[in-house]
């Protein structure tokens, strides 16, 4: 895949479209990741023929092709969280796609940044990657959820509909909350929060 792609400022890469093309023939996944690269790259007025991909989500997409060229088995709460994802772009044939108000389904900024998190967070994680759930915000901004009812327990990461909007990081413990806002969320930070979630610890140990 190196050969196929050069080093663009601002840490990302430019690939040409044919890059993942037999891929893409057979994978969701590389599709939807591809399509929404090429959606962006349009956006930003990318020549033709090219699309454009962050380093952090070229290094996912290489971690899940090897996982799924060598047949090793990926945490099964991940997947079922990855598909929910997914699900989130099939629109709703029940909903009027002329109401002008109704987002049908969430913005290529959204969904990609959701897409790179629940990546790096399954490499870290492994094993103990939690089942998640995923919600759409009614302008195109994604909600990932992760909740423990044994300890009361909830991670809630919601993701705008545009990079101009800031992230925001909700947890928390029985009557005891917390919030994080920042244009761009602390990963590792999620990661210990999904760890703690699993355990009784209180609030006040993160």
């Amino acid at each position: 895949m190196s050969s196929a792609y050069t080093y663009e400022e601002k840490n990302t890469f430019k690939l040409s479209n044919n890059t993942f093309a037999e891929l893409s023939d057979s994978d969701m996944v590389i599709q939807e990741i591809v399509k929404n690269a090429i959606n962006t790259s349009k956006k930003k007025g990318e020549q033709s023929g090219c699309i454009v991909l962050s380093s952090s989500l070229l290094s996912s997409v290489s971690h899940y092709v090897n996982y799924e060229r060598n047949n090793i088995a990926q945490n099964s709460d991940f997947k079922i969280t990855l598909k929910r994802l997914f699900e989130l772009k099939e629109k709703d044939p029940d909903l009027d796609e002329d109401e002008e108000d109704e987002v049908l389904v969430p913005s290529d900024y959204a969904f990609s940044e959701s897409l790179e998190l629940l990546f790096y967070l399954d490499e870290d994680l492994g094993q103990s990657f939690p089942r998640g759930f995923c919600s759409l915000e009614s302008r195109g901004g994604i909600n990932l959820i992760w909740k423990n009812y044994d300890f009361d327990k909830e991670v809630r990461v919601h993701i705008p509909f545009s990079h101009q909007l800031k992230q925001s990081l909700f947890y928390w413990k029985g009557d005891d909350g917390k919030l994080i806002e920042n244009l761009s969320l602390d990963k590792t930070k999620i990661c210990k929060l999904l760890i703690w979630l699993s355990t009784n610890q209180s609030i006040n140990n993160i």
